[in-house]
């Protein structure tokens, strides 16, 4: 399935998305797409430009009797005009809940691994690694994990 996602975060720090489903992936906005961007964005979607590709392997997992479902990416890659990259191994979870609830299977199972979460956007992270010149002070810790990670899974 192929999306057209726009994500704003909010002075509460919630991110609001508003999508639309695309009948295939799109290098430039057709009639439809653009007539959805700019009945969303402040501005004309004829400025966006395209700067980071990423693709992976998405499972979802839903709980049967919780209101609640886990994403799983795996085999996460990105490329733009300056090349490719990966993060190697790195596996991202994301559970998603109405409510956080700290009882949850995921959680619990995860604490048992002595699993500790970490905040990540995988658009900042591909544009650190493919973009060397911008500033990366904010990710240094987080690519350093990613690298601990990768170190011991090839272990």
């Amino acid at each position: 399935l192929c999306f057209l996602e726009v994500k704003f975060k909010n002075n509460k720090k919630r991110t609001i998305k508003k999508r639309i489903q695309t009948k295939e992936f799109e290098e430039r906005f057709t009639s439809e797409t653009s007539e959805f961007l700019n009945g969303i964005l402040p501005f004309s979607a004829d400025l966006l430009i395209p700067r980071l590709w990423n693709d992976f392997t998405r499972i979802t997992l839903v709980h049967r009797v919780d209101a609640e479902r886990l994403t799983i990416d795996i085999g996460l890659r990105f490329n733009n005009d300056r090349g490719e990259g990966n993060v190697g191994s790195l596996i991202v979870g994301e559970l998603k809940q109405e409510r956080f609830r700290p009882s949850s299977d995921f959680i619990r199972i995860i604490k048992r691994q002595s699993v500790r979460p970490m905040r990540m956007s995988k658009y900042c992270v591909g544009r650190a690694l493919l973009n060397k010149g911008l500033r990366q002070n904010k990710l240094k810790v987080k690519f350093k994990k990613i690298q601990k990670i990768n170190d011991e899974n090839y272990a």
